[in-house]
């Protein structure tokens, strides 16, 4: 709010900033599309702005600009957000990570060396596993292999006890 007035005082626009539930963004945002009344500017999520394509302003300009200033996005952002490869339908907001824990030595039971870089290894490896008597879980999303920053991590027990992780390239992101 201290940027909103920051900007109320530096241009003397007017702003409201009205907050609702995330159950209730995207009905009103069909609404306000829609009928053409309702706020000018929606933080939603992913897919949302492809339900009305028609009605939104083209941010091409903008997004370009910022891709250019902070060093792109990624390419999951331009898939929800730039569907047709030219006009941006908004902006990314940011990026949900995900880890994958995983423990080195029942992988490599289960005859791998490394973690699968994507779905259908993955697949394989949670296959090999079950026939091994050690099913793989799940304890969050599954989208490992398609979220921005959710890279596999790999699990180490630390010389405290606990687990530590480490990072793995970003190869394994998005594709």
């Amino acid at each position: 709010m201290a940027n909103v007035r920051k900007f109320q005082d530096a241009t003397g626009v007017e702003v409201r900033v009205d907050n609702e539930g995330w159950e209730n963004v995207r009905p009103k945002a069909a609404v306000a599309a829609n009928t053409g009344a309702g706020p000018d500017i929606i933080l939603s999520t992913n897919d949302d702005a492809n339900l009305f394509p028609d009605k939104l302003l083209d941010v091409t300009d903008l997004a370009e600009y910022l891709g250019n200033k902070y060093g792109g996005w990624y390419p999951a952002v331009q898939q929800y957000l730039r569907p047709d490869g030219r006009k941006w339908l908004g902006l990314g907001l940011g990026a949900s990570g995900s880890l994958i824990v995983y423990r080195e030595s029942m992988l490599k039971a289960a005859g791998f060396e490394r973690f699968p870089k994507d779905t259908a290894g993955f697949l394989a490896l949670l296959q090999a596993l079950k026939e091994r008597g050690t099913p793989g879980g799940r304890a969050s999303c599954a989208r490992w292999c398609c979220c921005p920053g959710s890279f596999p991590r790999r699990c180490r027990r630390s010389p405290s006890g606990g687990f530590s992780t480490r990072s793995f390239p970003s190869s394994a992101g998005c594709s």
